[in-house]
């Protein structure tokens, strides 16, 4: 049978499940529980309820007020859902947020958001008020309530057929923390900073210690809470600074290993009442559409991706693509989900979480499809088929995120946009299969021929040393873009040099960030009219120079060696399709 053209019912998800195996006694415990089901056989239907309250109102509170639950709701799709295949599984995919009654009772226990504000106005949410992650009564809740479902679910008609659960939370339930899309700073709840504090005093052991990082005194408790426009701060090069806005740095990066810690509480807490015979997971980690938003990325708490990869109870992960594909055949996922397979998680791409559509067109149906079989991993949507198959994708290409950089970079979403977005589209344009990877992860996979690096900011004195040595061992190509390990112990552009090669400079005066490259008699323009910025030029002498800047006619793009690693160095993104198949080519890339 044709999976894009059959008619898809208004249920929920229908698929086929094949690429879950990891977990074998878990999946074998299933079987047993449905009479012996075979798993790569069985239709999976997937349907949206809630623990407790769905902001969006997509499905009935179930928590009704303090001790009274209804889950009728949740049993009636679950039954509608087996009257279309009596054979078939079940996952509720779940959502929780604090009831409207649960705000008006703990007031205290509310989101303060950076203005100082505990109500805002969101776009996908009919309340104004949010239960703060830092409550320590909310996250009790949250746990009790999921245990509650979960054993209700499991005692009743559906529980055999029911192989997992999915949780989210937040906006687009991505566990993205609600307001980090409209620009609104999380969260200056009183009990969440006193969590900021406990987490400082694992982090430094001392004030003295922390002193020394923040390269200042710290005279009270309110010293180490540094305010939205604190975190909104950069050095004039665009970064920042890893001393000077050190508090800045550490509370992003505590927001999302705070909020990492709590998915994989929850995580733990299935595991613990299904007695470990049932899968867990849920959307996390959406980097590339967060891109598209200002301070996104940083504010969300995704960047605890890298714990929630290592944390054994979470199964898989649900990813969207990027909403901002134009070409046809340019499906992306907006997660890194070559990390998510090279960690043992399953990976589902859901097609139409961000851009709200209720249908997809044949096109985008089978573009999806194709994308998902050929890289093993499925799609996860309300309104369409798909076919999960077991296998990895063996792309030469990879695309390389550097979580831990966007710590380190306080930027405009049409610089991100322009950096990350289009830079992916030319790649997807190529046609060809490349892994989306995060940059930890490349020391544990097979070597790859052409590697992008679009946003390593940020390197260790470690990441200085064995990076080029991996690629060097691969015979790689690398093409860096932009700001290759400019922040280290400081921010400055001499620190690309024993990352990438290059030695760069700042220029004296800001130029527009547009790039010039003749290829095959064909003058090619890259970049943007509309950004002027001190991007860095590379000396003409120990480099091949292969562009320029179109306004100033320094040099922009150019190659050289770094031991046996092909080093590209690109100041200007959105390097055009018809380059990277060049690069490509002479990497030794299998073009088709």
């Amino acid at each position: 049978m044709d999976q894009c053209s059959q008619e898809v019912t208004e249920s929920g998800i229908f698929w086929t499940l094949g690429g879950i195996r990891r977990r074998a006694d878990i999946l074998d415990h299933a079987q047993a529980s449905s009479g012996g089901g075979v798993w790569s056989s069985s239709n999976i239907f997937g349907f949206r309820a809630t623990i407790d309250f769905d902001p969006r109102g997509r499905v009935p509170a179930c928590w009704i007020s303090r001790g009274q639950f209804d889950d009728r709701g949740a049993f009636d799709q679950a039954k509608d859902c087996l009257e279309q295949d009596s054979a078939a599984w079940v996952i509720p995919d779940l959502v929780s947020c604090s009831p409207p009654w649960w705000d008006e009772e703990n007031q205290s226990e509310l989101v303060v958001w950076g203005d100082g504000k505990e109500k805002h106005t969101f776009a996908l949410s009919s309340k104004e008020t949010i239960a703060s992650l830092g409550s320590r009564k909310w996250r009790d809740v949250m746990r009790e309530n999921l245990r509650r479902f979960v054993e209700v679910w499991e005692a009743g008609p559906y529980g055999g057929v029911t192989p997992a659960y999915c949780l989210g939370y937040g906006t687009f339930d991505s566990w993205i923390h609600h307001g980090s899309t409209e620009g609104y700073f999380a969260d200056y709840n009183p009990y969440l900073l006193d969590e900021f504090r406990i987490w400082l005093g694992h982090q430094y052991g001392t004030v003295q210690e922390l002193e020394k990082a923040w390269g200042r005194s710290i005279q009270c408790e309110s010293d180490c809470v540094p305010t939205a426009l604190r975190r909104m701060e950069v050095a004039p090069t665009g970064f920042r600074d890893p001393v000077d806005n050190r508090d800045a740095i550490d509370f992003e990066w505590f927001l999302a290993d705070f909020t990492a810690t709590l998915f994989m509480d929850m995580a733990e807490g299935v595991k613990l009442v299904t007695q470990n015979r049932k899968l867990f997971g849920a959307r996390y980690g959406d980097f590339m559409n967060l891109a598209a938003v200002q301070n996104g990325i940083q504010n969300s708490g995704c960047l605890g991706l890298g714990k929630v990869l290592d944390c054994e109870a979470i199964d898989f992960l649900v990813g969207s693509q990027v909403d901002w594909c134009g070409h046809e055949d340019a499906v992306f996922p907006a997660l890194p989900a070559a990390s998510c397979q090279l960690h043992g998680k399953a990976f589902f791409l859901s097609t139409a979480i961000w851009t709200g559509q209720t249908h997809l067109s044949a096109r985008e149906t089978r573009a999806n499809h194709g994308f998902a079989r050929g890289r093993g991993y499925g799609s996860w949507s309300h309104q369409e088929v798909s076919e999960v198959v077991s296998g990895r994708s063996k792309a030469e290409v990879a695309f390389v995120l550097d979580d831990l950089s966007f710590l380190y970079v306080q930027r405009a979403k049409e610089q991100f946009r322009f950096v990350l977005h289009r830079q992916a589209l030319e790649l997807a344009a190529l046609g060809i299969p490349f892994d989306f990877i995060l940059q930890r992860d490349l020391y544990d996979v097979e070597p790859y021929r052409f590697l992008m690096f679009p946003n390593t900011a940020f390197a260790s004195d470690e990441t200085r040393q064995r990076l080029p040595s991996l690629l060097s061992g691969w015979k790689a190509t690398a093409l860096w873009l932009v700001a290759p390990g400019f922040a280290n112990t400081d921010v400055a552009f001499e620190n690309a040099e024993s990352l990438t090669g290059f030695k760069l400079h700042k220029p004296e005066e800001p130029h527009s960030v547009m790039a010039s490259v003749g290829y095959e008699g064909i003058n090619l323009s890259f970049g943007t009219e509309e950004l002027r910025a001190h991007t860095p030029f590379f000396d003409e002498g120990p480099y091949r120079v292969m562009g320029r800047y179109v306004e100033s006619g320094l040099p922009a793009l150019g190659e050289c060696s770094k031991g046996s690693m092909r080093s590209i160095f690109s100041a200007v993104p959105g390097v055009p399709a018809i380059l990277l198949r060049k690069f490509c080519f002479e990497a030794g890339v299998s073009l088709g």
